[in-house]
C-alpha cells in the first residue's frame, strides 16, 4: 500500500511538472495576428465608448497540452492562442512588419486574472519574436 502510494505521488509530481504555469520563458510558434474584441467595459450606445479592441495574438501552430489554473470554461480556444503584450523589449515597429507571419515568439507567460483586458487565458511578455524559418 504504501508503494502504491509512493508511485501514485510519483505519477502525479510528474504530470504537473510538465504543465506550464505563469512566470515560464517558453518560445512558441504560430501566426501573429491582430484580432478585434468588442470593449469589454462599454455602456450605452455612444461609438466613443464601445470603440474595439486590436489585440495581437499568436495563433498557435501547436496547442498548449497543458496550464496550471488556466480558466478553460471563460476561453474555449485557451491553447490555440494567446494574448501578446510587447513592452520596451520590442519595439511597435518590429512587431508591426511580423503581422499575419508565421513567427517564433519568445516571452514569460501569463495566465489571465479576470482583467476586461485580457482577451485570452494565456498571455505572454514578448521579449523576442522572428520570423520563423519555413520547414
Amino acid at each position: 500500500m504504501f508503494r502504491l502510494l509512493i508511485v501514485f505521488l510519483f505519477i502525479s509530481f510528474a504530470v504537473n511538472s510538465s504543465c506550464l504555469k505563469s512566470g515560464d520563458y517558453v518560445e512558441l510558434s504560430g501566426k501573429l495576428v491582430v484580432t478585434r474584441f468588442p470593449n469589454p467595459l462599454a455602456e450605452g450606445d455612444s461609438p466613443e465608448e464601445n470603440k474595439p479592441y486590436f489585440i495581437w495574438m499568436l495563433e498557435l501552430d501547436n496547442p498548449l497540452s497543458c496550464v496550471t489554473e488556466v480558466d478553460d470554461e471563460t476561453f474555449k480556444n485557451w491553447n490555440k492562442e494567446i494574448q501578446l503584450f510587447h513592452g520596451s523589449e520590442i519595439g511597435k515597429d518590429e512587431i508591426e512588419r511580423l503581422k499575419n507571419k508565421h513567427v517564433v515568439i519568445s516571452g514569460e507567460l501569463s495566465v489571465a486574472g479576470g482583467a476586461p483586458s485580457e482577451f485570452s487565458a494565456v498571455g505572454m511578455d514578448v521579449e523576442k519574436a522572428i520570423i520563423a524559418q519555413v520547414k
